[in-house]
């Protein structure tokens, strides 16, 4: 049940931060765009406190949500 949960806290917090790309997507600007390299790096630690917090697997949540934002939100940022 924690692999589960853990899975799915991963995900969810992946696709939450791919939508927030997508919908600043249209207003790229330079300095937008050190906002979104920010965003890469501070989402997954944030996913991982959010399981730890939980009781859940921080590991396993972290893992899940850098392939969720390896396959939805990497394509959304402007200059990568």
């Amino acid at each position: 049940m924690v692999f589960i949960l853990s899975i799915l806290i991963g995900i969810f917090i992946g696709i939450i931060s791919a939508y927030y790309l997508r919908t600043t997507k249209n207003n790229s600007k330079k300095s937008e765009s050190h906002q979104e390299l920010t965003i890469l790096s501070i989402i997954p630690w944030v996913s991982y406190l959010i399981a730890e917090g939980l009781s859940m697997s921080g590991i396993v949540s972290i893992i899940f949500c850098g392939i969720t934002m390896a396959r939805y939100a990497i394509p959304n940022v402007v200059n990568i």
